[in-house]
C-alpha cells in the first residue's frame, strides 16, 4: 500500500517541547559547563577529583531541590509529610538493591574513567586521539543498544547514524595534525582512550537500563547518585589517611567553598538534564546531542576564543549543519520518502493502521 507521504521526498513529522532538551537544552548547558571549567581564573578552584565530589554534590543538590519544590507543591499537611517520609524511606532504605548495585557500578565506572582521563590527559596529543575517536562512542552505543538491550533499530535509524559518523570523522580528520611519529607510547594512549570511550557509553546503557526498563524514578536516581557517590569519595578519603597515600589522588577539598557550591549546583544541572536524555529518548539519540554540542563548542570557540574565521572552520559548521539534519532524520522530525526510509517511522505506521481500520470496516459494510 503506497502511503500518502510518497509524493515528496522529505515530509515533516512532530516536534514536541521535550525535543528542546535534546536540540537545545542539555548540548548548550554541557558546552557552557566545559567552557567555564576552561577559564584559567577558574582553574585554581578545582582539580581534577574535587570536580568528581562538585559533580555528585550537584546531583543532590539540585535535584533534591526539586523534588523537595514538587512535593510541596503538590502535598500539604500529613499528606506532605506522608510523601517526604516515603521517599525518605527509599532513599535510607531501597527494596530494589538491584537498582543500588546499578548505581554503585555507575559510579566505580566514572571513577575508573577519571583515573583513566587524569593519567593520559598531560601526555602528548590526549586531546587529538580522544576527539579522533569520540564517534567511537556513537558506534558502541548503537551495538550496545540492539545486542544488549535488544532494542530494534531500522533503516532511517542506520541511515541517520551512517551519515553521523562520517561528518564526525571527518571533522576530527580535520583537525588533526600530520603525525609521522606514532610509538609505543601512542599505542598505549589509544587503547586507554578506547576504554575510556568503552566505559562511558557502557555507563550510559545501564543509566537507560535503570530509567526507561526498570522505571526507576528520575529525582531518586540523581540523589542516590549524588550521595552513594559522596560517600565513595569519603572512603576514598579514609583510605588515603590510613594507607597516608593518595589514591585516586583525591585529597580534602581546598577551594572557595562559595565557587564550589556554585559550580557543583550548575554541574547539577548540566548532569539532569544529560540523564534525561537517556530517560526520554532510546540511547542511540545521544548520536544526536553530539553533533548539536560539537556545532555550539565550535561555534563558542570562534566567538569566546579569537580564533579565525578560515575555510576550515566553514567547512566544520558546514560539516554540523548536515549532521543535525541527519538528526532530525533520526528522530523522525524529517522523514525521507525514499529507499523504504519511512516503512518503520511513528507517521508512517500511524498511517497504514489509519488505511486498514478503513479497509476493515469497508469489508464488513459489504
Amino acid at each position: 500500500m503506497e502511503n500518502n507521504f510518497s509524493k515528496y521526498p522529505f515530509t515533516f513529522g512532530y516536534f514536541s517541547k521535550k525535543d528542546l532538551i535534546l536540540f537545545l537544552i542539555s548540548p548548550l548547558l554541557y558546552v557552557t559547563n566545559e567552557f567555564i571549567h576552561d577559564i584559567e581564573s577558574f582553574n585554581y578552584i578545582l582539580n581534577d577529583f574535587e570536580s568528581i565530589l562538585s559533580n555528585y554534590l550537584g546531583y543532590l543538590i539540585f535535584s533534591g531541590t526539586l523534588l523537595l519544590f514538587s512535593t510541596l507543591k503538590k502535598k500539604k499537611n500529613k499528606k506532605l509529610e506522608k510523601n517526604l517520609n516515603h521517599y525518605y524511606f527509599e532513599i535510607s532504605i531501597d527494596n530494589n538493591i538491584k537498582k543500588i548495585y546499578f548505581l554503585i557500578i555507575i559510579i566505580f565506572l566514572e571513577y575508573i574513567s577519571y583515573y583513566l582521563i587524569n593519567f593520559f590527559i598531560n601526555l602528548k596529543r590526549f586531546n587529538v586521539y580522544y576527539l579522533n575517536l569520540f564517534p567511537l562512542e556513537i558506534i558502541l552505543l548503537v551495538f550496545f543498544s540492539k545486542y544488549l538491550l535488544k532494542l530494534i533499530i531500522y533503516e532511517h535509524h542506520l541511515f541517520s547514524i551512517v551519515i553521523i559518523i562520517i561528518g564526525m570523522i571527518i571533522i576530527q580528520i580535520i583537525d588533526i595534525n600530520i603525525i609521522n611519529d606514532i610509538n609505543f607510547l601512542d599505542l598505549f594512549m589509544i587503547f586507554g582512550i578506547i576504554i575510556i570511550h568503552f566505559l562511558y557509553c557502557f555507563e550510559d546503557i545501564i543509566v537507560y537500563y535503570l530509567l526507561d526498563v526498570m522505571n526507576y524514578d528520575f529525582y531518586l536516581f540523581n540523589i542516590q547518585m549524588g550521595i552513594i557517590g559522596i560517600i565513595f569519595y569519603i572512603i576514598v578519603l579514609i583510605l588515603n589517611k590510613l594507607l597516608d597515600k593518595r589514591i585516586l589522588n583525591i585529597d580534602f577539598p581546598n577551594s572557595d567553598i562559595f565557587f564550589f557550591l556554585l559550580i557543583s549546583l550548575y554541574n547539577g544541572i548540566t548532569y539532569f538534564f544529560f540523564w534525561l536524555i537517556f530517560k526520554l529518548y532510546k540511547p542511540w539519540f545521544y548520536c544526536v546531542f553530539a553533533p548539536i554540542h560539537g556545532l555550539f563548542k565550535h561555534l563558542f570557540e570562534i566567538i569566546f576564543k579569537d580564533y579565525n574565521i578560515n575555510k576550515y572552520n566553514i567547512i566544520k559548521i558546514f560539516i554540523y549543519i548536515i549532521l543535525i539534519f541527519a538528526c532530525l532524520i533520526f528522530n523522525e522530525h524529517i522523514i525521507c520518502n525514499f529507499w523504504g526510509l519511512n516503512k518503520n517511522t511513528k507517521n508512517n505506521i500511524i498511517n497504514r493502521a489509519h488505511h486498514e481500520i478503513i479497509h476493515i470496516l469497508l469489508i464488513e459494510n459489504i
